[in-house]
Formats: structure tokens, sequence, C-alpha cells
């Protein structure tokens, strides 16, 4: 079972209350990159990956630390931007 589709499959299978599958060990696993990024609300971002694939996330539960101080404050986060010499956001 390849590990993206696998991890799905089991989701929906844990969601029916139904016994899981084994998945292949997460090496086989590549990096992704992000190649688009755009502000939803909040600390919601919609990122898009190289394959095209999106996915909402809240990074307000991440912002731990005195490194992301800066970033709690929604003026400073909705300046998110993608950095495309290392696909990542900054």
């Amino acid at each position: 079972m390849r590990t993206r589709s696998g991890l799905l499959e089991n989701w929906q299978r844990a969601v029916a209350q139904e016994p899981l599958q084994p998945i292949a060990p997460l090496q086989d696993v590549l990096m992704h990159f992000v190649k688009d990024v755009k502000y939803l609300s909040e600390h919601k971002l919609l990122l898009t990956f190289e394959d095209g694939w999106l996915r909402q996330v809240d990074l307000a539960p991440h912002l731990d630390g005195e490194v992301f101080e800066p970033l709690k404050d929604l003026s400073n986060f909705k300046n998110v931007h993608l950095n495309s010499d290392l696909h990542t956001i900054v």
C-alpha cells in the first residue's frame, strides 16, 4: 500500500471502525515542495504543492516559542509569501 493512499484509506477505515491495513515504510515518501500560498483567515493558509495537491493548514497550534511570537500578530502573519528558491513559505 502506497503511503499517501494508504494513510487516506486507513483514515476511512478508522472512521468506519474497520481494521487498519499495513502501510509501506515512510522512507518511500518523497519531499513535497510548496508552489503557492494564500492567506485565508486567522492563522490559516491554503498551500499548493508541486503535484497540484491543495492543503488548508491552521498554523496557530504550532506558533510556540519566542521565534514565532511575531507571527501571532495577524498583521505580520498576513504577509506570508513563497520563497521560490526554497519552495517553502516565509
